[in-house]
């Protein structure tokens, strides 16, 4: 779908408030109960600017492998603050143009893989479900 006014998918969808969507207790919550300081790899599916990602990087065990994902040209771009936020939380971030529902990863690779926004841009979601399936370690979780 061509973007409008050369916003990104999810500009058209969510306006600047996504950056307040989660507050630091319930993401303190989250971390403790899902275990992620167990966890090093992430995979972040639909990332657009990582918003998810760089609130969940404090939280994994360092070094910390984060892979990122986007089919909108806009958000696959490389982006130095963004590397740079990775960098100082002791992460490597890996962000490419790839298809949510054609992950181009080896199966059982990461250790949680995770989505915010995603499914509604998704022509087959149960498709795109089963590849994030696919690329997740035994054990591991799957975080939308």
């Amino acid at each position: 779908m061509e973007q409008e006014n050369n916003q990104g998918h999810s500009e058209n969808h969510f306006g600047a408030y996504r950056d307040f969507w989660w507050n630091k207790g319930f993401l303190d919550l989250m971390a403790e109960r899902l275990r992620l300081a167990a966890h090093q790899s992430m995979l972040d599916v639909g990332c657009g600017k990582c918003h998810w990602s760089k609130l969940l990087v404090p939280y994994l065990s360092e070094p910390a492998d984060v892979y990122a994902v986007d089919n909108d040209p806009k958000w696959s771009r490389k982006d130095a603050a963004i590397q740079d936020f990775f960098k100082i939380h002791g992460a490597s971030l890996q962000l490419m143009k790839a298809d949510a529902s054609d992950l181009p990863f080896k199966d059982d690779c990461f250790d949680i893989v995770s989505f915010q926004t995603l499914l509604i841009h998704c022509a087959d979601p149960a498709k795109v479900l089963s590849g994030m399936k696919r690329v997740l370690k035994p054990g591991g979780t799957i975080l939308c």
